[in-house]
């Protein structure tokens, strides 16, 4: 085939470039700053051939109506061109060559979007095909489309390997059989009852095939989506591992040998076969037969519905619930998770069994695996929760998340052992400032009890015998904690060693500026621990001052400071200076 004769072109400054309404049967044309080509109504165009391009940047190419193009040459590209095709049908026979990363498709009656994947490289030809064509094809190692036609009577297609499918509005497709490792996308299929495939690794993707029952051999994914109403009944046989399913009228599932399961709002579903253990993850209901025999994974709107039946009295799903629960340690589910089993506490739900599942939450977040990994906790990973209280939480959630534990904790420690013991480790774990500040308002709320109270002065006492490096100063979850502290020392609620401790806490938590106006504060309340204090600091040696306050303290300058507070006249209160 002879070369077309080149066009000359000027893109714009932005690298855009729009021809529209040429006459011409063959173009060839290519710019160095040329990003964007718009080929628009071309009715006798049959080759276009794009020679050059913009470097470092994809180039994106419009084709509207080109009824007659049969070939396009793509520029070489690290990342693929992206292709966009429109018209009133799409151009029979159509070959392109060169690397494309995306195309998108507009042919009236029929639409698409596909893309590569990122880790691979670009498709480095096109095919666009008839039903009839595809047994004559040879492996291109790129994309083929079959666009089917109502007229064409082709059953059975057997897609090859050597290339991902594409297969779009297949009227009367009944069988298809699939050898292809890559990714085959079928698009429109009413007749199609049953897919076989013979790769481990192919990635299939089916969108409105109503009739299909049947998927067998072996593959690696499979996501179904059924936009209209569809068959009751499905089975995945053979050796397929992953399936995605949204089928808002399928009523029994059967999967023998899955590995992983994610179904998207499947109403209708009652009845799901699957391996014991196989991690699941449910979005909307969440059939009755996954509740007790799946490690299950609900989306929150799911949790909410089956925690208001259960605050409701209706007990029934609580083992699903709690082992779903168990399940929720990503660092962005598990705060639902502990704030969920919070509300079983309330509903009433079994200690025991909340606690149990509490600790298999912290065992698995302690263990940072793949949910989907299937893989059951070992006795090891479950001691290691017993002896930790170490939660991964978003930064702005970690109070909740912490107090709703506490809660639990709780809950759970008079009738269940194992959290009765858990209390020395919130007491030898709960040094930071964010666990401190759980305990402190945990231990101030209007339900707790003397243990609550007992664990917090235990925290505080052991937090101020090491010490915080002036770590109350530093953040505004520190600062908050402070401000509690010193309000608490204001108040009766306190006993006379936890006000030593916290006030030591602030003497080793708080700097310099902010130590001084909580003791001056704090004066009137507790005017011989604040004066003793003081007192300590004003002989305090050069060298231990600057390594408590920093390099930049005048120790001459601070020892005189605290000396003149500790030698202040006490303050006299609003009630004795009436009298």
């Amino acid at each position: 085939m002879s070369e077309p004769k080149h066009t000359p072109v000027t893109p714009e400054a932005t690298g855009g470039l729009r021809i529209k309404d040429s006459s011409e049967g063959e173009l060839s044309l290519g710019h160095a700053r040329l990003q964007a080509l718009d080929l628009i109504q071309a009715p006798a165009l049959e080759t276009l051939q794009i020679t050059e391009k913009a470097a470092g940047t994809p180039l994106h190419l419009m084709i509207d109506g080109l009824p007659s193009l049969k070939r396009l040459d793509l520029p070489a590209s690290d990342h693929g061109t992206v292709l966009h095709l429109a018209g009133q049908k799409p151009p029979q026979g159509l070959r392109i060559e060169g690397a494309v990363g995306q195309i998108d498709g507009d042919w009236q009656s029929v639409r698409f979007y596909m893309e590569r994947e990122p880790s691979q490289l670009p498709w480095q030809r096109v095919r666009v095909v008839t039903p009839a064509e595809v047994d004559g094809l040879t492996p291109g190692y790129g994309l083929v489309v079959v666009v089917g036609d109502p007229e064409d009577a082709t059953e059975t297609l057997h897609l090859r390997e050597g290339d991902d499918w594409l297969l779009l509005g297949m009227e009367g497709l009944a069988q298809l059989k699939v050898d292809a490792s890559g990714r085959v996308c079928v698009q429109g299929a009413p007749e199609l009852t049953t897919i076989q495939g013979n790769a481990a690794s192919t990635v299939l993707d089916v969108v409105d095939a109503p009739v299909l029952n049947r998927v067998s051999g072996a593959g690696h994914n499979l996501s179904l989506r059924q936009e209209h109403p569809s068959a009751s009944t499905l089975t995945i046989a053979g050796s397929w591992a992953e399936a995605n399913l949204r089928c808002p009228h399928l009523e029994a599932l059967d999967f023998p040998n899955a590995q992983a399961l994610t179904l998207y709002y499947c109403e209708r579903l009652k009845t799901v076969e699957l391996p014991l253990g196989v991690p699941t993850d449910c979005y909307g209901s969440v059939p009755d037969s996954l509740l007790n025999g799946s490690r299950l994974f609900m989306d929150e709107s799911t949790l909410r519905r089956h925690l208001t039946a259960i605050q409701d009295g209706d007990h029934s799903h609580v083992n699903g619930l709690l082992r779903a629960l168990a399940h929720r340690y990503r660092r962005n589910e598990v705060v639902t998770g502990l704030r969920s089993l919070k509300s079983l506490c309330d509903a009433g739900v079994d200690p025991t069994s909340v606690w149990n599942a509490r600790q298999e939450l912290l065992a698995r977040q302690l263990k940072r695996g793949n949910r989907k990994q299937s893989l059951e906790l070992t006795r090891g990973e479950l001691q290691r929760s017993e002896k930790n209280w170490a939660w991964n939480l978003p930064e702005d959630l970690a109070q909740e998340a912490l107090l709703a534990d506490l809660g639990i904790w709780r809950y759970c420690r008079a009738q269940c052992e194992s959290a009765q013991h858990y209390t020395a480790v919130l007491v030898s774990q709960g040094r930071s400032v964010t666990a401190l500040s759980a305990l402190v308002n945990h231990a101030l709320q209007q339900e707790a009890d003397a243990q609550d109270q007992k664990v917090m002065a235990d925290a505080l006492q052991q937090t101020a015998e090491s010490s915080m490096g002036r770590e109350l100063s530093r953040s505004r979850e520190g600062r908050a904690l402070a401000r509690r502290l010193e309000w608490l020392v204001q108040t009766d609620r306190v006993s006379a060693p936890m006000c030593k401790s916290i006030l030591e806490l602030l003497t080793t938590g708080l700097n310099l500026k902010t130590l001084l106006a909580v003791f001056e504060r704090l004066l009137a309340h507790q005017p011989t621990e604040i004066r003793m204090r003081a007192i300590r600091l004003s002989q305090a040696s050069d060298e231990w001052i600057q390594q408590a306050f920093g390099l930049g303290t005048d120790p001459q300058r601070l020892r005189s400071t605290f000396l003149q507070l500790a030698l202040r006249p006490e303050p006299v209160s609003e009630t004795e200076e009436a009298e």
